[in-house]
């Protein structure tokens, strides 16, 4: 399984479930550029660039056939890969995903890009939350920490333009995936404030969605375990359907 977190995100965005679902197979997380520990350089910033990058990491990583989960910006880049090397795909989780609607919360968007201080840092957090006291003290630090290293500002805003210029997103993948060969699930915090869980409902009768209450743009980190129970029964029931 290959884990891609969203924009501003890294590894540790998936620190309640990775453990959960490595018990069962190989699961691996990793930083896209110009976030966590990966390279600052991600040149225009846009979808192809980031796919590039993690299709490149399934070479490395020689992952000739994964479980795809990706959250926010990383699940639309998910969804590429999946419609660029679908042999490679033997299911697709979209969790919060972009790529399904134009409308995002810019707020949430222009704020992370520009927070330099404590209470910017977290009030802009507090919107990715059901329950912005969930935002701790540490979560803060490490954002901030994370944005004065070099190039992070440059690295986020060029993503954000390429992403979400005029407010809205630039990418819509709802063909796309709808002409998916894998089997694709959506999961969903109802009270999404970063992308309307409306972009979910709307695709609810050709493709399986899960709407999680007292959720909010992070279900897997508000409700790990109901997001890990919901993957390990959507693989499970792609195993059976092939046979292995």
């Amino acid at each position: 399984m290959l884990l891609v977190h969203g924009f501003g995100a890294d590894v540790n965005t998936w620190m309640f479930t990775q453990p959960a679902l490595a018990t069962r197979r190989r699961t691996v997380a990793l930083d896209l550029p110009g976030h966590g520990g990966s390279a600052k350089d991600v040149g225009a910033g846009d979808a192809e660039n980031l796919t590039d990058a993690v299709e490149g990491a399934l070479e490395t990583l020689d992952m000739k056939r994964v479980h795809l989960v990706g959250h926010s910006m990383g699940g639309a880049i998910a969804a590429l890969v999946a419609s660029r090397r679908p042999e490679r795909v033997a299911s697709l989780t979209l969790i919060a995903s972009a790529g399904l609607g134009p409308e995002i919360n810019t707020s949430f968007i222009d704020g992370f890009v520009g927070a330099s201080r404590r209470r910017e840092a977290a009030e802009v957090l507090g919107l990715l939350m059901h329950d912005p006291a969930l935002v701790s003290r540490a979560m803060v630090e490490d954002v901030l920490r994370y944005k004065r290293l070099d190039g992070v500002s440059s690295a986020l805003a060029k993503i954000a333009e390429a992403w979400f210029a005029g407010g809205r997103q630039s990418l819509d993948l709802r063909g796309r995936i709808a002409a998916l060969v894998m089997p694709v699930q959506l999961v969903w915090g109802r009270e999404d404030r970063i992308i309307p869980v409306a972009h979910a409902e709307a695709v609810a009768n050709h493709l399986p969605v899960r709407i999680l209450d007292a959720a909010g743009h992070l279900p897997h980190m508000e409700k790990a375990g109901e997001v890990v129970r919901l993957i390990d029964q959507f693989i499970g029931s792609v195993s059976e359907r092939v046979g292995t």
